[in-house]
């Protein structure tokens, strides 16, 4: 498996996430920074590629989920996934995304996309990002909620005692 990259483009109103690879919690410290100035400087559509991603962790997929936690309920704001891999389709339906996105198989043409940088933070930020991704994944769906309540529980026994 290829270690995890992160691209983007802006075009038309749409901001295109393209996700590649093996998407872990240790490189995605430069994908959460373009989340957060995602969500600073607001956007009305999203659509985030997963065709090229061969596995994607709790992390990233609470990374999305802030995403579309900003959306939720908005007719100005429209967030999709595109994912025609049956495996990564199953991790979404596992922890709600089908009730939450758009998700469609076809990838859209995109013009040039810009890398993430990765960024090298250290281990308070680390645990922020783990500890927000994990929160944002509880609020998605109550069901989600006995998945990750231990985790959120640990991490934010680390956050303090930090």
């Amino acid at each position: 498996m290829t270690r995890g990259r992160y691209f983007f483009a802006e075009k038309n109103g749409i901001t295109y996430i393209k996700m590649v690879g093996n998407l872990k919690y240790t490189f995605s410290s430069g994908f959460d920074q373009f989340v957060e100035s995602l969500l600073e400087r607001g956007f009305s559509n999203v659509v985030i590629d997963l065709s090229e991603s061969d596995y994607i962790d709790s992390t990233n997929l609470g990374l999305i989920a802030k995403i579309a936690g900003r959306a939720r309920g908005r007719e100005d704001m429209h967030v999709s996934i595109v994912s025609p891999n049956e495996d990564i389709n199953a991790i979404l339906e596992s922890v709600r995304f089908d009730k939450l996105f758009t998700i469609v198989d076809k990838v859209p043409e995109v013009d040039a996309l810009d890398e993430i940088d990765d960024e090298q933070r250290g281990r308070q930020e680390d645990l922020r990002m783990l500890l927000d991704a994990h929160r944002a994944l509880m609020d998605i769906d109550e069901e989600n909620r006995p998945k990750f309540k231990d985790v959120v529980e640990l991490l934010e026994k680390e956050v303090r005692d930090f």
